[in-house]
């Protein structure tokens, strides 16, 4: 399988992702809130965009949303888009949360050498779960 990583050119795009990944999807409204102040990778196989990073910037950047489309997921397409972010550098600390239930995902994020901050208490809804706080130190944003 191989994917090719882009910048994302409008939150249109994103609506269709969300829905597919997402039982609580953002609108594109908000997607578009976000791009406006953020940066968003795409992943693109077989001519769809099947996977995707949203990021609000700054020197404590933080991962926003990440999602794969369900047909495409356990293939490795959310860490080529993390992996991705991190060679572009410029930030102190990478930031993000994760449902405590997600295993896959938090196996992910400690592959990638995020450590545990904390936990927000049901912080979740549908269903009601603690979020796990984690950050990832970055190059000082010197690049």
């Amino acid at each position: 399988m191989c994917c090719r990583i882009e910048a994302a050119k409008d939150a249109r795009e994103l609506v269709t992702l969300e829905q597919a990944c997402f039982s609580e999807p953002w609108s594109e409204r908000s997607l578009a809130g976000s791009l406006s102040s953020g940066s968003c990778l795409v992943a693109r196989a077989e001519g769809l965009a099947v996977g995707y990073a949203l990021f609000l910037e700054g020197p404590d950047c933080e991962l926003l949303r990440i999602g794969v489309r369900p047909e495409w997921r356990r293939r490795g397409i959310a860490e080529l888009l993390l992996r991705e972010r991190l060679e572009r550098g410029k930030f102190e600390r990478l930031l993000l949360e994760v449902r405590a239930g997600n295993l896959a995902a938090r196996g992910l994020y400690e592959k990638l050498g995020f450590c545990v901050d904390g936990i927000r208490k049901n912080y979740y809804r549908d269903p009601v779960e603690d979020a796990v706080l984690m950050s990832l130190p970055g190059d000082g944003g010197d690049r």
